[in-house]
């Protein structure tokens, strides 16, 4: 026999009250979270840029004339500046004025060769307007997309750098831009062992009867293709920053506390549910 319904609603508005609470804190907390990634990111790709032009392709790097590395460095500066903006974004409510920016480098032939000027478009991006917290549910799926913009924004920032590295002249002239972006998207476990949030492959052709017709593909056949890419991760992030380190710990323990209501929350439906059946039972039966 269920408890009254009224007592189980008075629970239920008490988990959803916490969660309420809770969001208050995650917000909080994601805010400095996104603010240290952001400049975490910022210092990362700087040197993730550095370590591509000195270490990986330095030969590129010095054919360019002084107003084409400044403009390379420019370029690299703007990128991480944009970044840093989308990163606080995805905790902020948007508005139409300050909306995150995607840069697009025009200009990039299909080669990858650099044109002569480099220019870098903004293209707006809608942001998913953050719903008013009414459960542990909304809460965890609000949760859920803060994460998964991370991942995007991390991937976005690291195929704009290597837009830009590309259009200077900086990489493998016979990489295709389908396998530098594949590198660019590799799970964090097949990238690790190079420097950090760098991904370094060497692919080459097997079985190459067919790769003729592979658009794009076809470079393999001249030998083996070396790929340097920025890539930039999450784990090498936080990693190489304490303080956003320590951040991310915040927020795991968060996550503990709205696992708990979670469980206890669906708990507390299941349990109104029944109590409803049983009610709705009584008031159908009738003696025959």
């Amino acid at each position: 026999m269920a408890r009254p319904l009224e007592l189980i609603d008075q629970d239920i508005a008490e988990l959803e009250q916490a969660a309420q609470d809770l969001a208050g804190q995650f917000q909080k907390t994601y805010r400095h979270y996104l603010t240290t990634l952001g400049q975490a990111v910022r210092q990362q790709l700087v040197l993730a840029g550095y370590h591509i032009c000195t270490q990986g392709y330095p030969e590129h790097f010095l054919d360019l004339s002084l107003s084409q590395k400044q403009q390379l460095q420019s370029q690299l500066r703007l990128i991480v500046k944009k970044a840093e903006a989308e990163a606080i974004a995805l905790v902020e409510d948007p508005n139409p004025e300050d909306s995150p920016v995607v840069l697009i480098v025009e200009g990039l032939s299909e080669q990858g060769t650099p044109p002569e000027d480099i220019t870098l478009v903004e293209e707006e991006q809608e942001l998913t307007p953050l719903e008013e917290i009414a459960d542990p549910e909304n809460l965890s799926n609000w949760q859920d997309r803060i994460e998964s913009g991370i991942v995007q924004l991390l991937q976005q920032v690291s195929h704009e750098t290597n837009q830009v590295l590309r259009a200077a002249g900086i990489g493998s002239k016979n990489v295709p831009a389908m396998l530098l972006e594949a590198a660019e998207k590799l799970p964090n476990s097949e990238a690790i062992g190079g420097p950090p949030n760098l991904v370094t492959l060497t692919l080459e052709a097997q079985g190459t009867d067919e790769l003729p017709q592979m658009p794009g593909l076809a470079s393999l056949l001249k030998g083996p293709v070396h790929i340097m890419a920025v890539h930039l991760r999450l784990t090498d992030l936080e990693f190489a920053d304490s303080r956003l380190s320590a951040s991310r710990g915040q927020i795991r323990s968060l996550s503990g506390r709205l696992n708990s209501l979670k469980r206890d929350y669906h708990q507390k439906q299941r349990e109104r549910a029944i109590a409803q059946a049983e009610a709705a039972w009584r008031s159908s039966w009738f003696e025959d």
